[in-house]
């Protein structure tokens, strides 16, 4: 193994895997809280009397909601993050976390749910502040590894979570669930506090000059230059949230529809979003090797091809065991793609920059996480369930579209920069 591979990290701390295991441990238990209860809010709706013809309106509105505080929050949390460290600003995602589901847990009207998903999306945007935390700790040479982990974090929340969750929900009820899953984000602000160590300088106070609004934009923003290099990534990172969540909030009434009643639904929807857990962690993994050792962007356009396959052979579901084949194998390619496309947004930006491009990323990255729910709303009520998988498909292969362009952009760009040798001018 080389000297590189374990050595210190761009803190000085030789100690970075062990952080990074840490971050993810955290990440893990965070995520875990929110999938072990969140998938199965629509059975919670139609158990507190919300009717089945509002039903499409209220989940649509569920889903959407914490993308709209994140597009709005995530800058200001990227400044705040450059001014205090990463470390408290993951405390912060946290503590929220406990606040919002147990606050769930107490709601008997669809409206106090959406006030409390409204400041989950506020308060508790916890990837990119882990992204930008762990990335600083390793060698620039294991970015894309580090990435990985980190991203495989949410889908290991998400495979224990849903499935624990599930069968909770079924057992306990929803209530009991959501007051069940304040646990774990209990345990992740231990972690945090007394597990892992930042090496965090505050920057100087700076004299403001001029309008202090505009100094305070200044810092939650990117160069010109920076911007326009990254603006075509952010655009399809966007387009990628997009279709992940297009039918993500309507799942459970699918799974519903194709089980035939609601009763054992919840247990059917764990086992699928356990699975789809697996596949994201193994995803995050084989994506951050690939980025690594290949173009990333190459990586992302082959995965928006084959996910987008894989979407549209789920709109002609026959059965239950088909479904749960299937789902596994598109979230498997589609959580290929954010890690590849974050790999290839860290090669464009300075360390320095990075908590302000990820807090952007993960501000337009919102944009389609809050209007893909509310899409898939209209189409769930004119068309059916089955046509939002056709929807997806499409999506996806816009993304490759837009991968392939970039890419060859690139290749084009870096051709016409070199000598006839082959050497950069």
């Amino acid at each position: 193994m080389s000297q590189s591979a374990v050595g210190p990290g761009p803190s000085g701390d030789v100690h970075w895997k062990r952080y990074l295991i840490l971050i993810w441990l955290s990440q893990c238990l965070f995520q875990l809280s929110f999938s072990f209860g969140i998938p199965f809010v629509p059975f919670f709706m139609q158990e507190i009397g919300v009717p089945q013809s509002e039903l499409p309106f209220w989940v649509a509105l569920f889903g959407g909601t914490p993308s709209l505080a994140v597009l709005v929050f995530s800058p200001f949390w990227g400044m705040m993050a450059n001014r205090y460290g990463c470390k408290k600003m993951l405390l912060r995602c946290y503590i929220g976390g406990v606040v919002v589901l147990c606050g769930i847990a107490l709601c008997s009207s669809p409206q106090w749910m959406i006030v409390f998903r409204l400041l989950q999306g506020i308060v508790c945007g916890s990837v990119p502040v882990a992204l930008a935390l762990a990335s600083s700790l390793v060698p620039k040479e294991r970015v894309g590894f580090a990435l990985g982990v980190v991203n495989s974090s949410t889908f290991s929340g998400l495979l224990f979570g849903s499935f624990f969750g599930g069968i909770a929900a079924d057992i306990f009820g929803y209530r009991m669930t959501f007051l069940l899953s304040g646990i774990p984000t209990a345990l992740s602000v231990l972690i945090m506090i007394f597990g892992v160590k930042e090496y965090f300088t505050p920057p100087a106070k700076e004299k403001t000059v001029g309008n202090p609004l505009r100094a305070q934009w200044k810092k939650m923003t990117l160069s010109h230059w920076q911007t326009m290099l990254v603006l075509p990534i952010l655009l399809m990172v966007s387009m990628t949230m997009f279709g992940r969540v297009f039918d993500h909030s309507f799942l459970p009434l699918f799974v519903q529809e194709i089980h035939g009643g609601i009763k054992g639904a919840a247990t059917w929807t764990g086992i699928i979003q356990a699975l789809a857990g697996t596949a994201g962690v193994l995803a995050g993994l084989v994506a951050g090797y690939l980025s690594d050792r290949f173009d990333p962007g190459k990586t992302a356009m082959s995965m928006a091809g084959i996910a987008a396959l894989l979407l549209l052979s789920i709109a002609f579901t026959p059965c239950m065991g088909y479904l749960v084949l299937m789902r596994t194998l598109a979230n498997f390619t589609v959580d290929c793609i954010e890690p590849s496309l974050q790999v290839w947004l860290c090669r464009k930006v300075s360390l320095a920059a990075r908590n302000i491009a990820f807090a952007w990323a993960q501000s337009i990255r919102s944009i389609g996480g809050f209007v893909a729910p509310l899409a898939a709303g209209l189409v769930v009520r004119c068309f059916g369930l089955r046509l939002l998988f056709v929807g997806s498909a499409c999506i996806f292969l816009i993304v490759m579209m837009l991968c392939a362009l970039l890419y060859r952009r690139e290749r084009n760009h870096s051709r016409h920069h070199l000598h006839p040798g082959g050497n950069p001018v």
